[in-house]
């Protein structure tokens, strides 16, 4: 069973073992809640994949189709519908689940965050880093089951339709991240990507047929090796863990990180005024 390691200063680490699936059920973990910080590595990792394809295909789409509904109002509860029932154990068995043991289920999902909410408080943050995977559903999952919690909901895109990060939060962040270049062109360098060996082959056989001039072979040549240089380019960045064009920028040491602030001095100690 997962072990959550919860910070209880001044003791130190404490170490709970936790059903990811059903959080709420931990009583002593909703006992030391509300936490600043909820943080899980893996937990929503979908690298499981290759060893059940057909199951996380008919997860996305079984989940994709279910979360194209409209959501009910923030933070409104909303009754599951019936294809979201109680999965029976031999269905238990097959589904697609993350490396955190949760299924890729619309009642799964929402059961997670049920028990995620009450350790968030009015402040908290969970931070769910994977290194990378394709969502399969669970992006719009969550998406819709933070909204009716009443949580903040961010992700961090990587290359060819993956995703880094997810980020659900009591209050809304500063979010310098979703805004930037290289987050907002993620999904359409991963479309280029797919498209350009097909437009290539087109090109090649306009020229074969005719239907394009032999004067112009020469210059598409020299486009076509220059969009296949910074496309390459483009998708081997985020494995060199530049993500952002702040990411990029500190990569080729045109800016320095932020020092990191040191802690307050301590007030100096009252004297007590001798009468």
């Amino acid at each position: 069973m997962p072990v959550l390691r919860t910070i209880s200063f001044p003791t130190g680490v404490t170490c709970l073992a936790a059903d990811n699936a059903r959080l709420a059920d931990c009583a002593r973990l909703q006992h030391l809640a509300p936490f600043d910080v909820v943080f899980g590595g893996h937990m929503l990792c979908t690298c499981r994949w290759p060893s059940r394809p057909f199951a996380f295909c008919r997860a996305a789409a079984a989940t994709t189709a279910a979360a194209a509904s409209s959501p009910p109002p923030l933070g409104e509860e909303a009754t599951l519908q019936p294809a979201a029932a109680t999965l029976q154990p031999a269905a238990a068995q097959r589904a697609a689940r993350t490396c955190g043991g949760i299924a890729i289920d619309a009642e799964e999902v929402d059961g997670f965050v049920d028990g995620l909410r009450p350790l968030l408080g009015r402040r908290g943050v969970a931070v769910f880093d994977h290194e990378g995977g394709w969502p399969w559903g669970l992006e719009a999952l969550l998406r819709r089951a933070a909204r009716r919690r009443g949580l903040f909901f961010y992700v961090r895109r990587g290359p060819l339709f993956t995703n880094f990060d997810y980020v659900l939060s009591a209050r809304p962040l500063f979010d310098d991240v979703s805004g930037d270049p290289l987050q907002r062109d993620a999904r359409a360098v991963a479309w280029a990507f797919l498209s350009f060996a097909p437009a290539v082959a087109l090109l090649a056989a306009s020229f074969r047929a005719g239907a394009l001039p032999q004067e112009l072979a020469p210059h598409l040549e020299v486009a076509r090796r220059g969009a296949a240089l910074a496309l390459a380019v483009r998708l081997l960045l985020p494995f060199a863990d530049v993500l952002t064009s702040r990411d990029l920028v500190l990569a080729l040491g045109l800016a320095r990180p932020p020092p990191p602030r040191s802690p307050a001095p301590p007030p100096p100690p009252r004297r007590r005024a001798r009468g």
